[in-house]
C-alpha cells in the first residue's frame, strides 16, 4: 500500500548541495535516498545543456522513485523537477511530495565546482526565469546554501519538515 507521508525532493543548481543535503537529510530521518547524478541517464544540470532525451529520462526515474510505497528523499536537477511539474501530471509526477529548493550565488557555486567547470547558470536558459519562479512557487521551504553549513542547512530543512508535520507553516 502506498505511503501518504511525502517524498522530500531536494532541487537547485550544479553545485548547491543536493546530494550532500539530501543524503545528510535522510540519514536524519530514516528515509532512503535516491540521487539523481547516480541515474546513468541523468540529465545535465539546466535545459540548455540537456537532450530532450535526458530530460525524459531524468522526468521518467522521478516518476518511479516517487511512485515507491516507501517515503524517500529525493536529490534531483531542477531541470527534471522543473518538466515534472511544467508537465502538471500528477501520474507522472506521483503525489504526495515536498519540494525543498536549495540556492547559491554563482560565486559559490564556481568555487564549489572547481575543476566540473561552471555553474549552470539560470541566465544561460531562455526560460530561467519561468522556470525558477514554477520551482518557488511549489518549494516548502528555500535555503540559501553558500551562507550556511551543510549541518545548519539540514537543521533548517529538518525544522521546516517538523513544522509541515504539525501542520505549521513550513517557511
Amino acid at each position: 500500500m502506498r505511503s501518504t507521508a511525502p517524498h522530500i525532493v531536494i532541487v537547485g543548481r550544479s553545485g548547491v548541495g543536493k546530494s550532500t543535503v539530501g543524503f545528510e537529510l535522510s540519514r536524519r530521518l530514516h528515509r532512503p535516498f535516491f540521487d539523481a547524478d547516480n541515474h546513468p541517464d541523468r540529465a545535465p544540470e539546466h535545459a540548455g545543456e540537456a537532450t530532450d532525451d535526458e530530460i525524459v529520462a531524468c522526468r521518467d526515474w522521478i516518476q518511479v522513485i516517487c511512485s515507491t510505497s516507501m517515503p524517500a528523499v529525493i536529490a534531483a536537477p531542477w531541470v527534471g523537477v522543473d518538466q515534472v511539474l511544467r508537465s502538471r501530471d500528477e501520474q507522472r509526477w506521483g503525489e504526495p511530495h515536498w519540494i525543498v529548493l536549495l540556492e547559491a550565488d554563482d560565486d559559490v557555486l564556481r568555487g564549489r565546482i572547481g575543476e566540473r567547470g561552471a555553474p549552470a547558470s539560470p541566465a544561460a536558459d531562455a526560460d530561467a526565469d519561468d522556470r525558477l519562479a514554477a520551482l518557488r512557487a511549489a518549494a516548502a521551504v528555500e535555503v540559501d546554501t553558500g551562507s550556511h553549513s551543510t549541518s545548519e542547512v539540514v537543521d533548517r530543512v529538518a525544522q521546516a519538515w517538523s513544522r509541515r508535520s504539525e501542520n505549521l507553516p513550513a517557511r
